[in-house]
């Protein structure tokens, strides 16, 4: 028995100006799978995967997640469909603490409220950073380290 698709991108396409970077571009994934997008400068790596994300929206093409057609028009879109991503260009935020760079726009909050969970973020960070086997203490300042 095959394992169902969670992603499927299908002839995507998408041109800046009158120049064409994606061209019926596909994409698939299986739960559990693990993939490299490789290629070139240029190639069209990032642009893929923002407009999975939501950064770029594409000219053409189809975006399946869960056997369902979805419209990544933006970040939020994206997120509500369970995708997210780490860029390349990715930084840490050197006034925040560890625990609070980990969960920059995902903290947990207090059941109800709009009130971060100061506690359960950190106890959270050191359970992640535990897991990574990174001797780091979630409330360090991250400009300290």
């Amino acid at each position: 028995m095959s394992i169902p698709l969670i992603l499927e991108m299908k002839d995507i396409r998408k041109s800046f100006g009158t120049i064409p970077v994606l061209r019926n571009v596909g994409f698939t994934l299986r739960r559990g799978e693990i993939h490299a997008l490789m290629g070139g400068n240029g190639a069209g790596k990032s642009t893929l995967m923002k407009i999975l994300t939501g950064v770029y929206t594409r000219d053409g093409g189809t975006v399946i997640i869960e056997g369902k057609p979805v419209d990544l028009h933006d970040t939020a879109a994206a997120e509500r469909a369970g995708v997210a991503m780490i860029f390349q260009e990715f930084s840490l935020i050197p006034t925040l603490t560890v625990a609070q760079n980990i969960f920059l726009k995902h903290e947990p909050h207090y059941p109800g409220t709009p009130f971060i969970n100061g506690g359960e973020m950190k106890r959270r960070a050191r359970v992640i950073l535990q897991d990574l086997g990174v001797d780091i203490d979630a409330d360090a300042l991250v400009g300290s380290l």
